[in-house]
């Protein structure tokens, strides 16, 4: 019984987010402007509060959603289901190295300045980008369809949010603002 019980967790959570529903765009995009216009203390992990240092917090709540449904696109396709296999978990330098594009690509196409930042104004804009994007985009999907959100989804996203933001890397190696710095210097 206790295995059943698990296997149907396991199945109702990873269809809860394997599919974007209809209106989801919108609905990051909503969440995002809601979340701009005051101040979201607990924001990050029900503790860190939603300000940002670098220009990703100036962008506008459309291209903030696209780059989190985008971001969990790309999860979802390496196949990260921390709730039922911890070691899914995509690490930090692979996350990087997709927002990086991400946004170069978005730089090109006019959206946003992003190319022309120093190094570590790009760090930061990357590392506050990705911790926003998921969780704009499991936060609208809560409002969407809180039934589908269950305890087990909620603790493996804060557990994935807080290894993303200590840098977390493979194997569980966990790094710092500086030490990525010093590594991605010139590659961003």
């Amino acid at each position: 019984m206790r295995t059943f019980l698990i296997l149907y967790l396991f199945f109702q959570c990873s269809l809860c987010f394997a599919q974007a529903p209809k209106g989801l765009l919108q609905a990051v995009s909503k969440l995002a402007a809601e979340e701009d216009r005051k101040y979201a203390d607990g924001w990050f992990f029900g503790q860190l509060p939603r300000v940002f240092k670098s220009g990703y917090g100036k962008l506008s709540c459309d291209l903030k959603a696209r780059f989190a449904l985008d971001y969990e696109s790309m999860l979802l396709k390496r196949k990260q289901d921390l709730v039922s296999n911890f070691n899914s978990y995509v690490p930090y330098n692979q996350r990087l190295i997709f927002a990086r594009d991400w946004w170069k690509n978005a730089d090109q196409k006019g959206l946003c300045k992003f190319s022309s930042l120093s190094d570590k104004e790009k760090l930061i804009w990357l590392h506050e980008s990705i911790l926003d994007g998921s969780e704009l985009a499991f936060r609208a999907r809560e409002k969407m369809d809180p039934g589908k959100t269950n305890s087990y989804s909620v603790l493996a996203h804060d557990k994935e949010q807080d290894m993303v933001a200590h840098y977390t890397h493979e194997k569980g190696r966990i790094s710092t603002f500086s030490n990525t710095y010093a590594e991605w210097k010139g590659k961003l």
